[in-house]
């Protein structure tokens, strides 16, 4: 998976399994809790 803003593939999950580019801060996936 790489970014779309900026094209890196350092892309982490973080503990609310929202998954974002280290690299830039661009939330790549949301997950939303209901």
């Amino acid at each position: 998976m790489h970014c779309p803003e900026c094209g890196s593939a350092r892309i982490i999950t973080d503990r609310h399994f929202d998954i974002f580019c280290q690299n830039c801060g661009t939330i790549v996936e949301e997950t939303v809790m209901l």
